[in-house]
């Protein structure tokens, strides 16, 4: 509990690290001003996030059409999000808590909205938010449940069911479906969901090195997915560990991470949904290592900010950080004779605003390429893959997002056509 003498602020992980959450701010103004389309609620939205109570919706839908690949096809999907944050602190239970709750459903045309990213037979997802919860129109599911607890000023614990790849292999440019890039090689590095499926049991710490230096370590039970926590619970365990820089060469921000991975799994998870390879290898052996191991090398950085803009981060889920532009880029590399992914890499550039006007709007293009071992590619029949992906999110309001996307790629499965795939999202936050 809160001393009495000690205001709740002091101790609020909301007020001490804002970007915990998915938004921390909520405005009124009419409704082509506001930050979320139903506003503060009559005032009543920022008295319960003043008591530590944060409520936040988001509903995503993608259209998109596929041409090439294996067969030509369209498809729609839909997705809501549902994020629930208690801050112990406001609500006088205990200092330096955050109870995240996140609740998250998909649905679309057909049976299987997934169908048109296995059409294209490539690995990597043409639409990465239709793979989760699960590959299913009807799915739907407590996906993350977890607490941040601060422990002290520099140490942070982290406890309970959570999506690892998010928060250890984050990108200012790529590291939103949502409002950034569509496509799974852009949004992580894709050797990843092979260690980790989507939300694990994780135990975590991350440790304040210095005002820009910060590790992080975590301990997760690669069984188990967003609708079954404890399936195989910690039968076999991946350790992550993440090293973060912050860098500011001639004033302008960007990041350094990086990550290594290693798991106990001798045949690596070929049924997370982030990855696309289950339907690519039907009856091959998958190779196996005692142990499995991989590194990865992620950055983004501005090379130009508007120093002039003004009131314009309205703390919103891809709507965060300066206005300007920048690049990004991720490396890894899978060592271990049993990495089904031994090698990916994606480089690009991202923005946001710089359009007269046009403060909202973000975009970007970008390119990935996977590789995998060569035996493995015999076996199954593979040849390498990369793709490149052009998007533009126009920002109808602040609270509603329309992206116009285009993709081409060169599919891991052999004797396929290059698909193209032309897409829209619009993404609205209520």
């Amino acid at each position: 509990m809160c001393s009495a003498t000690e205001h709740p602020d002091k101790v609020s992980l909301v007020t001490l690290a804002p970007d915990l959450i998915v938004a921390d701010q909520y405005t009124s103004g009419d409704i082509w001003s506001r930050n979320t389309l139903t506003g503060n609620w009559g005032g009543e939205r920022k008295a319960l996030a003043d008591k530590g109570i944060f409520v936040n919706l988001g509903l995503t839908q993608v259209g998109q059409g596929l041409t090439g690949g294996l067969v030509a096809k369209s498809a729609y999907t839909g997705s809501a999000d549902l994020w629930l944050n208690l801050d112990t602190a406001r609500l006088g239970w205990w200092p330096g808590g955050l109870v995240t709750l996140h609740t998250e459903g998909l649905w679309g045309n057909g049976g299987n909205p997934i169908g048109l990213n296995s059409s294209s037979g490539a690995v990597s997802p043409a639409n990465f938010d239709a793979t989760m919860p699960k590959i299913d129109s009807k799915s739907i599911a407590l996906s993350e449940a977890y607490l941040t607890q601060a422990l002290s000023e520099n140490f942070v614990l982290l406890l309970g069911q959570i999506d690892g790849a998010s928060l250890m292999d984050r990108n200012k440019f790529a590291g939103n479906e949502r409002s950034q890039f569509l496509n799974g090689g852009l949004k992580n590095n894709l050797m990843l969901g092979l260690y980790a499926p989507y939300t694990a049991a994780t135990l975590a710490g991350v440790f304040n090195l210095s005002d820009s230096t910060s590790i992080a370590v975590g301990v997760l039970s690669p069984g188990g997915e967003a609708t079954d926590w404890f399936e195989n619970f910690f039968k076999d365990l991946t350790i992550a560990s993440e090293l973060e820089v912050r860098i500011k060469p001639a004033e302008l921000p960007g990041t350094l991470r990086f990550d290594f991975l290693w798991t106990s799994e001798p045949k690596l998870n070929t049924n997370n949904t982030r990855v696309i390879i289950r339907n690519l290898i039907r009856g091959v052996r998958l190779p196996q290592s005692g142990s499995n191991w991989m590194i990865n090398f992620n950055f983004d950085q501005y090379l130009y900010v508007d120093s002039d803009a003004v009131g314009t981060d309205l703390h919103l889920d891809g709507l965060r950080g300066p206005q300007g532009i920048g690049i990004f880029g991720r490396f890894g590399y899978g060592g271990s004779s049993g990495n089904l992914i031994n090698l990916f890499g994606s480089f690009g550039i991202g923005g946001r605003g710089l359009i007269p006007n046009r403060p909202n709007d973000r975009y970007g293009i970008g390119w990935y390429f996977m590789d995998f071992p060569t035996n493995f590619k015999r076996l199954a029949g593979l040849r390498s893959e990369n793709g490149i992906e052009a998007f533009y999110n126009f920002a109808l309001t602040p609270w509603a997002q329309l992206t116009g996307d285009v993709q081409w790629v060169n599919p891991a499965q052999k004797n396929v056509s290059d698909p193209w795939v032309l897409g829209g999202r619009l993404q609205i936050y209520f």
